[in-house]
């Protein structure tokens, strides 16, 4: 066994009993929505309202800050996309059907998150751009 994959042998042994705890509790009807409205909102039109918001400031920054943040998506997706295929990580539900979910994953594979690579890749070169725009950006990179 190579290393990489005895690293992720080691973190799915590791995972999956507490995994199966968390998709058997039946959370609050306030946190699932909570859950599911943070899931759509990585799903891209929160980024392009807020592309959209940044070009109506104008000036030659936003523009600049824009074409970083768009660049910087497409690299995310592809680094996220390689990962994915790389380890071949299943998600959670093939392993135990969550007893509240009912969004179906975009793809088959948990490892790496798209969400999460995308929206880093997106606010950090805005908030290079703006620092003053960090704390409400970080929360949405959240």
């Amino acid at each position: 066994m190579s290393a990489p994959e005895a690293i992720l042998a080691y973190v799915n042994t590791r995972d999956h009993r507490p995994m199966r705890r968390v998709n058997r509790w039946l959370a609050p009807r306030w946190i699932r929505l909570w859950m599911l409205a943070a899931t759509r909102g990585g799903d891209g039109w929160i980024w392009c309202a807020l592309a959209v918001t940044v070009w109506l400031r104008g000036g030659e920054n936003e523009l600049r800050a824009i074409s970083a943040s768009t660049l910087a998506a497409g690299a995310g997706i592809a680094v996220f996309i390689a990962l994915k295929r790389a380890t071949g990580r299943r998600r959670p539900c093939h392993y135990e059907r969550h007893c509240w979910a009912k969004l179906l994953p975009p793809d088959q594979f948990s490892f790496s998150s798209g969400h999460t690579i995308t929206a880093f890749a997106i606010i950090t070169p805005l908030c290079c751009y703006h620092p003053q725009w960090s704390v409400p950006l970080g929360v949405l990179g959240l």
